[in-house]
């Protein structure tokens, strides 16, 4: 942090305080987390009230399950 309260890596013209960062870093965190539950929440409703879908992406699911564990855990 410099003398005049303002971090290097976040100056532009004038710069952001600590609580101006710490605020925007919260504001980012809030709002990426809020649209990720929100669509899930509608994703899970949509498959609760539609059982043949349901039942459509539970046989997708297990036919590509080595497929999904290799992308997701056994990336190179």
């Amino acid at each position: 942090m410099y003398s005049n309260g303002h971090y290097s890596c976040f100056c532009w013209q004038t710069g952001l305080t600590k609580p101006e960062v710490i605020g925007n870093t919260i504001l980012f965190l809030n709002a990426g987390f809020q649209t990720t539950a929100d669509t899930m929440v509608y994703v899970f409703y949509e498959l609760a009230v539609n059982p043949e879908v349901q039942q459509k992406v539970c046989l997708n699911l297990c036919k590509n399950q080595a497929k999904l564990f290799r992308f997701f855990f056994l990336k190179e």
